[in-house]
């Protein structure tokens, strides 16, 4: 992928497995994000393909993106809603019936330590909090592919080793494929 002169992303050859858990490492501007942004269909590949779930993105379906995660840079979030309604709304944009939606949902805020501002706007939240919140958000509705973008950004050192101790055990018990930049 190119951006003018500048050449992004080239001659990637990248495959994860159930389970795997994948980092990117690099400098800043070395193009982590954009891979990132192509494999969701944020952007379009100048030559090659992209693909998710064996499906190339340009074709991807709600079936496809029912089973992908994602959190890139800024964790999406309505400063009116609480931390429950939004990690509520995600699940059920998922196509989550409601009782499923709120078990899921008290479930993930309870795994990444959210519950003590379960009932606060969203708006409220510290940067740490925003983070843990996007991360909820993506996970809420069990997906079976992850793609965070520096998903440790703003977080306290519990809350470092807390997410990375949830994505081993997501990957692990329930064969969850993360990538993870």
């Amino acid at each position: 992928r190119r951006f003018g002169d500048e050449q992004a992303v080239a001659g990637v050859d990248l495959e994860i497995r159930a389970g795997e858990i994948v980092a990117l490492v690099g400098l800043n501007g070395a193009g982590k994000s954009t891979l990132m942004r192509l494999l969701l269909g944020m952007l379009r590949p100048d030559s090659g393909t992209a693909e998710m779930l064996g499906r190339p993105v340009v074709d991807a379906d709600r079936a496809v993106w029912s089973r992908v995660g994602h959190l890139i840079e800024t964790p999406p979030r309505y400063g009116e809603l609480t931390v429950a309604e939004s990690v509520y709304s995600a699940a059920r944009l998922q196509g989550w019936d409601r009782r499923s939606a709120r078990v899921a949902a008290a479930g993930i805020i309870t795994d990444l330590e959210l519950g003590h501002w379960q009932h606060r706007a969203t708006r409220t939240l510290s940067l740490g909090n925003r983070q843990r919140l996007g991360i909820a958000m993506a996970l809420v509705h069990r997906p079976d592919v992850l793609v965070l973008d520096e998903p440790s950004n703003s977080l306290d050192p519990l809350g470092v080793v807390g997410v990375r101790q949830l994505l081993r055990m997501r990957a692990s018990e329930d064969g969850v494929s993360v990538l993870v930049s």
